[in-house]
């Protein structure tokens, strides 16, 4: 019985396809998002898929992205003052302590001598 049924759906779905029902629908061409997150714990792939579906994160992956960034501007040679460092030591342990266990934890940088 579930095989008629199967191939009863299945004969819909192309026939609808043929005559161009599913043309023009949202996220078309686009891959679908991915259906649970391995990672994840499930009392909180709720407020992740959220994040996601809305172009968010929480802030200590925000804080973690802006402490590359000027920790690279820094190597660079664009940013060179002691209080630029200071600040940039100060944003980094933010991070360590915000960022949950499992998560590597981001070195802090040498002082000035």
């Amino acid at each position: 019985m579930k095989k008629d049924w199967a191939s009863l759906v299945e004969q819909r779905l192309q026939r609808a396809q043929a005559a161009g029902e599913f043309d023009g629908l949202p996220g078309e061409g686009k891959p679908l998002p991915p259906l649970d997150d391995a990672h994840t714990p499930p009392e909180q792939r709720l407020a992740h898929s959220l994040l996601r579906a809305h172009d968010l994160a929480p802030e200590w992956i925000t804080l973690g992205k802006d402490v590359e960034r000027r920790r690279a501007r820094l190597l660079r040679g664009s940013l060179d003052s002691t209080r630029e460092k200071a600040r940039l030591n100060r944003d980094i342990l933010r991070y360590n302590l915000m960022a949950p266990a499992g998560i590597p934890r981001k070195a802090m940088l040498a002082p000035d001598r």
